[in-house]
């Protein structure tokens, strides 16, 4: 393939160099071949330099993550995203630090529509996320096998639910630090995730009850990690503790938790 000269001269520099000055070479990365673009996107996204603004240049069809937690990406870059990557099956937006307040559900229903194929979709303190917008991903991106929702205030039992009921294959689930009830674990009793879930956070939700607990020994055949700390309405967690434990065996490898 023949290139014309200011994207011949972005081939002959090194990526790093590209990386250095990239606004200077924008407005010629879609025309380089995919497997530059790949290196090239990653090594923006570690640096924290992919933004709404620049994001659309460095995507391309089959791209299949984007590690977005140092990014200053809005709904704006997640709607290119969901425009220019159908095939996209992973996407971090956790906040590093603090939280997270230009991605709003709008952003991530717009994903959800586009991006169908997701089955990675962190999105840790992203506060101005609610109920609507996991609801979206979870009847849009029924393959999801990992989902952290940590402190999230916004995101109820609703959204709980809705997992349960669409994503059969949820494998690895954090809800720490959200509003979430007895009422929202109780669906796992009758969900196919009770046979899939691996790893349950739910540290510092401090609606749940014993009753939550309780759920999660009786229905999850599969589960290998659960991680609880500072519930404090669950006032016989030892007991409980034991009560997984005997159930699980050998298969609950890591089991933690304080009142």
């Amino acid at each position: 393939m023949a290139f014309g000269g200011r994207v011949s001269s972005l081939l002959n520099t090194s990526l790093y160099s590209v990386v250095k000055n990239f606004p200077m070479f924008e407005r010629d990365v879609d025309e380089i071949p995919v497997n530059i673009k790949r290196k090239l996107t990653s090594i923006l996204a570690q640096q924290g330099l992919l933004s709404d603004d620049n994001i659309r240049s460095c995507l391309y069809a089959n791209i299949g993550e984007l590690n977005l937690n140092r990014c200053k990406i809005s709904d704006k870059g997640l709607l290119e995203i969901s425009n220019f990557c159908p095939n996209l099956v992973k996407i971090d937006l956790n906040a590093l630090k603090g939280s997270q307040t230009e991605i709003t559900s709008v952003g991530v229903q717009n994903l959800s529509q586009g991006c169908r194929k997701l089955r990675v979709v962190y999105l840790r303190r992203c506060v101005h996320v609610n109920d609507s917008a996991v609801i979206a991903l979870a009847e849009n991106c029924k393959a999801l096998k990992q989902v952290n929702l940590a402190g999230c205030p916004e995101i109820t039992d609703s959204s709980v639910k809705a997992l349960w009921a669409h994503c059969h294959f949820l494998a690895h689930l954090n809800i720490s630090n959200t509003p979430i009830t007895d009422d929202g674990i109780s669906g796992l009793a009758t969900s196919p995730c009770r046979n899939t879930l691996m790893e349950l956070h739910i540290n510092h939700c401090v609606k749940l009850t014993n009753a939550a607990l309780e759920c999660i020994a009786n229905s999850c055949s599969n589960l290998q990690i659960l991680v609880c700390h500072g519930c404090p309405n669950v006032t016989d967690v030892a007991e409980r503790a034991t009560e997984i434990q005997e159930k699980k065996g050998q298969s609950l490898r890591h089991l933690t938790w304080t009142i």
